[in-house]
């Protein structure tokens, strides 16, 4: 499994649709919580404000956003 420092890192190292993807969900978390701290933990990105409530997993064939908190965001469609 890669380690990676940063999100940036880990983005960079997915095919060029799932960074696209992983881009436009990372984007989607800052713009509803603008205060969120993101890190890499469990080898994936996850976004914390008074502890972790997402995280993105890039997978072979898809990108999975979770949330671990009653988290929506926006109903835009990445496509």
């Amino acid at each position: 499994m890669a380690k990676f420092k940063t999100v940036d890192e880990y983005i960079a190292s997915l095919d060029d649709e799932q960074a696209r993807v992983a881009g436009q969900l990372r984007a989607m978390v800052h713009e509803e919580v603008p205060e969120a701290i993101e890190s890499i933990k469990w080898a994936q990105p996850v976004f914390e404000l008074d502890g972790p409530f997402c995280y993105i997993k890039a997978f072979q064939r898809y990108v999975n956003p979770v949330s671990y908190t009653h988290l929506t965001l926006p109903t835009k469609r990445i496509v």
